[in-house]
């Protein structure tokens, strides 16, 4: 079973990186954080999110976070 509490965690750093960009679209928001990883024969062709597991949105989430707090 997945941990509940990942949700409250995943939420809160959604909230937190999407208020540094409150123009943006959610699915703006989860397309500019696609990471190279993610991508699949060019920039138009993106993994499908449905496949990512959440401790993996949660780290991009995270290391979104830390990219801003370095600029």
């Amino acid at each position: 079973m997945r941990d509940p509490a990942r949700i409250a965690r995943i939420c809160a750093l959604l909230q937190q990186v999407w208020s540094e960009s409150p123009d943006q679209r959610l699915g703006q928001l989860i397309i500019n954080l696609t990471p190279d990883r993610f991508m699949t024969g060019g920039p138009l062709k993106i993994l499908d999110p449905f496949h990512v597991e959440d401790t993996e949105w949660e780290q991009i989430l995270q290391d979104a976070i830390g990219h801003e707090e370095e600029e």
